[in-house]
């Protein structure tokens, strides 16, 4: 509150003649009405608020006469106030005592017990508070106190601030408490205040002028009497200003905004400037979604909410099943793209690092995976189709499969350097390890490493077949590392219940074409080899033709180095470097002691000895 307008409205003639009844009936006191009016900012206050008056010797500075007296709750209507001071002596029993006096008030708002405040300047009490003084006297003028105290003995005109501030004034502000009712032709000039509902008022209304609507509570204004610019209900109604409509408000008919004619649309809107025009932005001050027109494209997108910067958008963040469809009317997954082209979905940027598109399982064990169309700055050049793991590219979580613009692909590497090219593994074996594996590990499989090439079956060893039923197979060399000999399989008969094993001499058998019989006979020329294997010595080289004459069952070894059995006391001790020969011991071997009968039936030479007794001996197999 920064101004406060006071001003005495009780004459001293009738506070005079108040206070000359009140020395005959009851006593003359030193109290006194004052009324003012508060202003803030040159407005009239309504309300309460808290008063404190003090009584002081000079306009400003001076001495207090008496102590504060509180007003508590004071009502102000239209600014008026009317307060009763000293009513306790607050200022003392005889406070005007003939000397000028002022009158020092503060206020404060009467709901926040604040400080008061002082307002300025003091007002000067003149004339009629000393009316109280003057009832001392015992005549004035020559008539005593009971002459005054009748109205029939006025003469004159009273000023208007003769009179109680119960009297209303024309010219004046007034409050009308009362009831009542105004039937004549009435000329109120002030700002006056009729709020008693009892109030009636008779005519036209045609000279009320400069009414505040604010005061209206009750009653219905018809349409006819409102503005134009005031919309309604049933109308069409165009808003040219900027509007918000912060409740819920129902529109039963087309809407436009920033169009004048809007038929064919529930919504329409249109015009704006800058990049955005016709756009909705829906949401806070943080994050809203905006649809509309962008730079003449069509656009529905997350900005931040100033509209400054784009942000995340989420379409169906409680992930239903049945979601987002384009090209269809029943999307049957989250996000269904349905079209007739023949590339219903493009993913593109212009980021060197590539254009990459994420995949990714939150669920326990999964994992992100992602596929990157390859830039200019990509570790693996530009121009690739590269699959692997991570949210990003890493050197140790990345790329596990590369497609090269050239039809070059890579397991492992993001830069095959061949057509096909798998790279990282472990060695590979009969039970593990690899780099590519062809077939079911639980059954017959081929392992590849980077130097080996392993044929398995169910962990266990298994034939393996090159160029199988046709063609040849070419090599430089060949180092075979498996077994020491080169055999070819054959059908073994049996010879005197004695059956065929590894490292028995086997010969022709002339009664069956192409197969072989267990030796039983020295120096038997039809001798043909040693039935490979024995003692861990494997072939190194098995020849046959399957399913022909050229295939059997045993692997007879021709040429190499295989275990032979043997029989020292058929022919001698035998030491390394003997010529060895067949023996009447079935399937055994011995010292050639006879050269003539040895031509043509010599087996091979002895690589260790046997002093004694039947065991192997390991035989260079060199047929005479």
């Amino acid at each position: 509150m920064n101004r406060l307008a006071t001003r005495n409205t009780v004459c001293a003639l009738a506070i005079l003649a108040g206070l000359a009844t009140s020395a005959y009936s009851q006593g003359v006191t030193s109290s006194f009405t004052y009324q003012g009016e508060l202003k803030e900012a040159n407005v009239p206050v309504d309300g309460t608020v808290d008063l404190q008056f003090s009584l002081w010797t000079a306009a400003a500075g001076g001495s207090q006469v008496g102590s504060v007296q509180t007003v508590l709750n004071a009502t102000i209507a239209n600014g008026q106030f009317n307060a009763n001071l000293n009513t306790s002596n607050e200022f003392g029993a005889v406070p005007f005592d003939g000397q000028k006096r002022w009158l020092q008030i503060a206020v404060r708002s009467a709901s926040t017990n604040g400080a008061f405040v002082t307002l300025l300047p003091r007002q000067e009490l003149v004339s009629t508070p000393y009316a109280g003084y003057a009832l001392n006297a015992a005549t004035l003028g020559g008539q005593n106190a009971a002459f005054f105290t009748n109205a029939a003995n006025l003469t004159g005109v009273m000023s208007d601030a003769r009179l109680s501030n119960n009297v209303s004034l024309r010219g004046a502000n007034q409050a009308f408490t009362g009831s009542n009712t105004f039937t004549g032709s009435n000329t109120f000039n002030g700002a006056n205040v009729f709020n008693n509902t009892g109030n009636t008022f008779f005519g036209n209304g045609a000279g009320i002028t400069a009414l505040n609507a604010s005061n209206i509570s009750s009653g219905t204004l018809a349409d006819a009497r409102l503005s134009t610019n005031i919309p309604l209900l049933n109308g069409i109604n165009t808003f040219s200003g900027s509007n918000a409509f912060l409740a819920t408000t129902l529109f039963n008919n087309t809407v436009g905004i920033g169009v004048a004619n809007n038929s064919a649309f529930r919504l329409q809107l249109a015009g704006g400037t800058g990049v955005w025009r016709g756009g909705i932005a829906a949401g806070g001050t943080t994050r809203a979604t905006v649809l509309g027109e962008l730079n003449g494209l069509s656009v529905l997108g997350a900005h931040n909410g100033l509209l400054t910067a784009w942000a995340p958008l989420t379409l169906n963040p409680t992930g239903e099943a049945l979601g987002i469809g384009t090209g269809t009317t029943a999307p049957v997954a989250p996000v269904h793209i349905s079209n007739a082209a023949h590339f219903p979905l493009l993913v593109e940027s212009n980021s060197t690092a590539g254009t990459w598109f994420n995949l990714r399982n939150s669920s326990v064990g999964g994992t992100y995976w992602h596929m990157i169309s390859t830039g200019s700055g990509n570790g693996g050049g530009a121009g690739r189709l590269l699959f692997g793991t991570g949210p990003s590219h890493s050197a140790t979580n990345g790329e596990v499969l590369s497609l090269s613009s050239t039809g070059q692909v890579g397991v492992g590497t993001i830069t095959p350097a061949a057509t096909f090219q798998v790279f990282n593994g472990t060695d590979a074996s009969l039970t593990g390890g690899g780099h590519m594996i062809s077939g079911d590990t639980a059954g017959l499989n081929i392992v590849m490493d980077n130097n080996e090439i392993i044929a398995r079956n169910n962990g266990g060893g298994a034939p393996l077949y090159l160029n199988q039923g046709s063609g040849n197979v070419i090599v430089p060399v060949l180092e075979i590392t498996g077994g020491s000999d080169v055999a070819e399989p054959y059908d073994v008969a049996a010879v005197a219940g004695v059956e065929p094993i590894p490292g028995m001499v086997v010969a022709i058998d002339p009664e069956n074409v192409g197969k072989m019989r267990v030796v039983n006979g020295a120096y038997d020329r039809t001798v043909a080899g040693i039935i490979s294997g024995a003692n861990g010595i494997k072939p190194g080289i098995t020849l046959t033709q399957t399913g022909t004459i050229a295939d059997g069952d045993m692997p007879v070894a021709s040429i190499g180095r295989v275990w032979c059995w043997c029989d020292a006391d058929q022919g001698g001790p035998i030491g390394a470097g003997d010529m060895l020969t067949t023996s009447n011991t079935p399937g055994h071997a011995m010292k050639v002691n006879d050269q003539a009968r040895s031509q043509g039936a010599i087996l091979g030479k002895a690589m260790s000895p046997l002093k004694s007794g039947k065991g192997l001996v390991l035989v260079l197999v060199s047929l005479q």
